[in-house]
């Protein structure tokens, strides 16, 4: 009879124990999700980010373009136009592809050399009154602030 009581008080300990780990289970699960809640809240939404919509490049930061601002309307509107012309050449894809390619910062610094290089080339040979639009960029951005 008594090893029928052992094997009873055991499996009242079993009984007792299931409701424990229910709890323990449920309350961990709860602290999981508390904790994903929380790390969500601190995460910035895309709208509370300081960046601002560039509305001429939406993937660039805010002021990476800031050189557009001293365009005027028409000289946009040329600048787009040539740059509609040649964005299929040969030797600007080639160009795009190099500055991809560059393994290091001199070797990516000289791509994207000659990568502004061909696009000067190919706009000037696209429109030829475009040079003094892009004078004025040139200027425009040797003026840039630097990031000190």
């Amino acid at each position: 009879m008594e090893a029928g009581s052992k094997n009873l008080r055991n499996f009242s300990a079993g009984v007792v124990l299931y409701p424990m780990m229910k709890t323990t289970t449920a309350s961990l699960l709860a602290l999981l999700l508390a904790s994903t809640i929380s790390l969500r809240s601190q995460t910035p939404s895309p709208s509370d980010s300081p960046v601002q919509d560039c509305s001429s490049c939406k993937k660039q930061p805010h002021g990476r373009h800031a050189w557009l601002a001293s365009l005027n309307d028409q000289e946009k509107a040329q600048l787009k136009a040539a740059m509609q012309k040649v964005k299929n050449d040969p030797g600007l894809v080639l160009a795009k592809q190099a500055v991809k390619d560059a393994q290091t910062k001199e070797a990516r610094t000289a791509a994207h050399e000659k990568l502004r290089q061909v696009r000067h080339d190919l706009l000037l040979k696209a429109d030829p009154t475009i040079g003094p639009v892009l004078d004025k960029i040139v200027a425009a951005k040797a003026a840039k602030p630097s990031k000190d």
